[in-house]
């Protein structure tokens, strides 16, 4: 029987490796192009991109190992049912318990490593990623700035907006700029437009202790808009040639970044539970993200027990079907996921509930279809 179950093993491990290929390529491929952007476009350095993808890497492998275990239950035992290895497993008195051991036994495994994976790679990666993000827009504004979308880049004192209708890449010039700011207590307001623009050299100042970037954006051929005495009526329009416009902004070469729930490991989210919650006030989004840690590594038992039984039906059709199957099968739990997430988060459901009863839900239906195929 030690034979039988390393031999099962050894089948799974080779589909499991490509569904975890395959899907990790899926969900990394629109991050690959923005990263992509910023290499070629915005010229950030190759290896701090190539710091965030590794950083990107643990909150889309904690997704994706679940579905690796899927694929890999559907492409092995679809492969021995074709083979009828199946048939001849069964004509040797072994049970269909028996032979799905070693693909329940291989999801719990992977159940319990994503759990800690949850708890460590993927708020370390996350918190990571924010934190070389910022220190990168710091150094180059235009790195969070895209076409036909408004921007914020704010100051403690003033609150901006920018639009940029075209970028010329090539030479990092910006057409089609409208700039709106205001102060935060509205006392003063103004939208600037400008045909041109590009960014300066950005100045670095100590002003009592602090360091200072001061990001200067050349705009030419423009005019300001403003209120004429505050009055929000009319309007005074004074046209340009050529402004810079100074955005100072507090840095540090070390930056600290507000951890969110995602930063977090789940003792630190199981300590703001505890901060946040009283008699009347229940951090149902908290609650969330602590039950996410656990019952998204145990999707991969659902899975192998919900796609057990389906494997043998097919395997007769081809690896086509297997991989259609496993689609569908992913697509509808993490369907109702979503559902129950959302009415979580908004307290209808409590969080434990909302989290675990797709996993319960797939588990008991695999479980029955095993049984009932178990008594043919």
């Amino acid at each position: 029987m030690k034979l039988f179950t390393k031999y099962t093993i050894t089948e799974l491990i080779g589909p499991f490796l490509i569904g975890l290929g395959f899907f990790t390529f899926v969900f990394v491929l629109n991050p690959i192009l923005r990263l992509v952007d910023m290499l070629v476009v915005k010229r950030v350095p190759f290896n701090e991109i190539l710091l965030l993808f590794i950083f990107l890497l643990p909150s889309t492998v904690a997704i994706v190992l679940p579905m690796a275990v899927l694929v890999a239950v559907l492409m092995a035992y679809g492969r021995l049912s074709s083979d009828s290895e199946i048939i001849a497993m069964r004509a040797s008195g072994i049970s269909y318990l028996r032979i799905f051991y070693p693909a329940i036994l291989l999801s719990i495994i992977i159940s319990i490593v994503g759990i800690v994976f949850n708890d460590t790679l993927l708020p370390n990666g996350n918190y990571a990623f924010q934190k070389l993000y910022k220190e990168i827009v710091q150094r180059k504004p235009l790195t969070q700035i895209d076409e036909h979308t408004l921007t914020e880049i704010s100051t403690e004192k003033i609150i901006r907006s920018i639009g940029i209708d075209r970028i010329d890449k090539k030479n990092d010039i910006m057409h089609g700029i409208v700039i709106h700011e205001r102060s935060r207590d509205y006392s003063s307001i103004k939208t600037i437009m400008a045909k041109n623009g590009r960014w300066l050299k950005s100045i670095e100042e100590k002003n009592e202790g602090k360091i200072i970037l001061i990001m200067r954006l050349l705009l030419e051929d423009g005019n300001i808009q403003q209120p004429t005495s505050g009055n929000l009526d009319e309007f005074s329009n004074i046209p340009f040639r050529k402004l810079i416009v100074n955005i100072p902004q507090e840095i540090a070469y070390s930056i600290n970044v507000t951890k969110g729930a995602r930063e977090k490991s789940t003792a630190e989210i199981m300590k703001d539970i505890k901060v946040q919650t009283t008699e009347k006030n229940k951090p149902s989004s908290l609650w969330v993200e602590y039950h996410k840690r656990y019952s998204i590594p145990f999707a991969a038992l659902a899975f192998v027990l919900i796609g057990l039984p389906f494997s043998i039906v097919s395997g007769r059709s081809g690896k086509s079907v297997s991989l259609g199957i496993s689609v569908i099968i992913i697509f509808l739990y993490y369907l109702f996921y979503i559902f129950g997430e959302s009415m979580g988060k908004q307290g209808t459901l409590d969080a434990v509930i909302a989290l675990w009863l797709p996993n319960l839900v797939f588990m008991a239906g695999g479980a029955f279809y095993i049984y009932k195929i178990s008594q043919t």
